[in-house]
C-alpha cells in the first residue's frame, strides 16, 4: 500500500545474528512521508519461519529507537503474531459487519 521497494525485509532483520538498534536501522525503508517501515517477507514461506522470540527481539528494538511502532499483521493468528501481540501496548483489530468476521474478532478478544 506504501509503494515501498525493501532492500531488506523483517525475514533479513530476524535471520541477523546479534542485532541491534543501529544494526537494525539497516533493514528499515524510508517511506516518502518520512516514515521508516521493516516490511514483511516477500515471499509467504519465508514469513512462516520467523521464529517467535525474534519478532519479540525486534520489537523491542524498534521500541527503543521510535517513539511509535505501528504493525500491520497478517489476518492469522500465528506465533510470530501472538509474540507481536504480547509485546504490544495497544492491540487495535478490525473487522468487516459479517457473521464470520465478529464471531473470529470475538474469539480474538478472548485470547488470554
Amino acid at each position: 500500500m506504501l509503494r515501498l521497494f525493501p532492500s531488506h525485509t523483517f525475514h533479513d532483520a530476524a535471520q541477523s545474528p546479534g542485532l541491534d538498534t543501529i544494526s537494525l536501522k539497516s533493514f528499515l525503508t524510508r517511506h516518502e512521508s518520512g516514515i521508516w517501515a521493516l516490511v514483511a517477507p516477500t515471499e509467504p514461506t519465508a514469513a512462516d519461519g520467523i521464529d517467535p522470540a525474534a519478532v519479540a527481539a525486534i520489537l523491542r528494538l524498534l521500541r527503543d529507537a521510535f517513539a511509535y511502532v505501528v504493525i500491520d499483521t497478517p489476518a492469522a493468528f500465528s506465533e510470530p503474531v501472538l509474540a507481536a501481540f504480547d509485546e504490544s501496548d495497544w492491540v487495535v483489530m478490525l473487522a468487516t459487519l459479517d457473521v464470520p468476521s465478529i464471531k473470529n474478532l470475538n474469539e480474538a478478544c478472548a485470547l488470554p
